[in-house]
């Protein structure tokens, strides 16, 4: 996977993208050599600012094969590498030289119908544990794939039943996620997760997020509107919110510059987000209903045979930058 994401990399196509289309990468660092040659295959991620949810704005941009691989060294440095070699002399170190490698690729493909990173963040070996924010799995230029994901990007195959299982049950709060494993281990007396296939726990997950998030959401858009309606009582209905307990120590902190920032959910933002959800299906078990999927036997097999081995799509990080 190549990332030119938030400028790992540079690439330059043609201006009129063809269903196949050659170009080429360029990147820039201090490393001699890079680990990618002639021949090998590709995917590659870009920013996409258009969209608007956080885990859409990587987007798969294509795949196919390298033709060459260059490195070629620069003197001209930028400001940047500038300041690092200073700061390197002042610790006595030697200044590190600079890179320009140039990856050139033919007859690549751009995606068409799969097209973000979180679209395949249930579907690839090579995500196992940040489901939220899967490009953390590709914060290096190249890394390296597994030969199974590679099949499932050149094919965009997507494994349904568990990206709906992954989407819906990492939506939760992280609390609620851990609320509701406890529940799975009860109900079948297993703490090892990997011998429940998820697909035996999906209808009670769909039932606690049904009868819980979703039923909380449209008391959230009620009451958003009866405080507009009462507008002249309410005020400013965007400053009324569910605030969190500020931390005793940061009481003891004198410089309120210092201390941690009061975190509010507000109520015109989160009845924002699920009137969101219910524009795009208001029946909360059809938008989630595997139903609608059309899955080919083959697929169901292999999906389950290359994850047979993987626990739950849980994203357990409290920590999403």
């Amino acid at each position: 996977m190549i990332n030119a994401t938030q400028g790992h990399a540079v690439v330059t196509l043609p201006k009129l993208i063809k269903d196949k289309y050659n170009g080429k990468f360029e990147i820039r660092n201090s490393t001699p050599k890079i680990k990618i040659h002639q021949n090998d295959e590709f995917a590659s991620i870009v920013n996409n600012h258009e969209t608007i949810f956080l885990s859409e704005k990587v987007e798969m941009l294509n795949r196919g094969y390298v033709s060459s691989v260059t490195n070629i060294e620069t003197k001209q440095l930028t400001e940047r590498e500038l300041d690092e070699n200073r700061r390197r002399a002042k610790r006595g170190k030697n200044p590190l030289r600079y890179y320009i490698h140039t990856i050139k690729f033919e007859e690549a493909t751009p995606f068409s119908h799969y097209k973000f990173l979180d679209d395949y963040t249930y579907s690839l070996l090579k995500i196992y544990k940040r489901y939220i924010r899967p490009v953390r799995h590709f914060s290096r230029v190249i890394t390296e794939l597994p030969v199974e994901d590679f099949e499932t990007l050149k094919k965009e195959r997507i494994f349904v039943e568990r990206t709906l299982f992954g989407r819906l049950i990492n939506a939760l709060p992280y609390q609620n996620r851990l609320q509701f494993i406890l529940y799975a281990i009860d109900k079948f007396n297993e703490a090892d997760l990997r011998k429940i296939h998820f697909s035996k726990i999906y209808p009670d997950l769909k039932e606690f997020v049904g009868t819980g998030v979703v039923q909380m959401g449209k008391h959230l858009i009620q009451s958003q509107n009866l405080i507009k309606k009462h507008s002249k009582i309410f005020l400013d209905d965007t400053k009324i919110g569910f605030g969190y307990d500020i931390d005793v120590e940061n009481l003891e902190i004198e410089d309120p510059k210092k201390r941690k920032q009061d975190k509010v959910d507000y109520i015109d933002s989160q009845a924002f987000l699920f009137q969101e959800v219910f524009s795009i299906e208001e029946d909360f078990n059809d938008l989630f209903s595997m139903d609608k999927f059309q899955i080919s036997k083959d697929d169901r097999t292999l999906f389950d045979n290359i994850f047979s081995k993987r626990a739950w799509p849980i994203d357990y990080n409290t920590d999403y930058k």
